[in-house]
């Protein structure tokens, strides 16, 4: 957790995207919103993670691969139009 929040802390984000707050995962915090889910779910996490594990082989390597398919996913799902080529992609990525 300590990795993620101080990459959080260096990480700059564009107006229009509310941050998750700093100490999420703590239980002075407590639960999460929706949106703040999907902030650390989709930007904070994989930064984190990528950069941790970006040299790593065997298992480490193959969680990062698997997260990084339910990140392109969950991105994939939320979006406003879906083509046939995201929906394929969708596909691919979940399974």
């Amino acid at each position: 957790m300590a990795h993620v929040w101080r990459d959080m802390s260096q990480c700059r984000l564009p107006s229009w995207l509310s941050p998750a707050p700093p100490n999420w995962g703590t239980t002075t915090r407590g639960k999460l919103s929706a949106d703040n889910w999907k902030m650390v779910g989709t930007i904070h996490l994989p930064v984190t993670l990528i950069w941790i594990w970006r040299n790593k082989q065997g298992r480490k390597r193959e969680l990062l691969d698997n997260f990084m398919d339910l990140v392109t996913a969950v991105r994939l799902s939320n979006m406003r139009v879906a083509s046939a080529e995201q929906i394929d992609a969708y596909d691919h990525h979940i399974f």
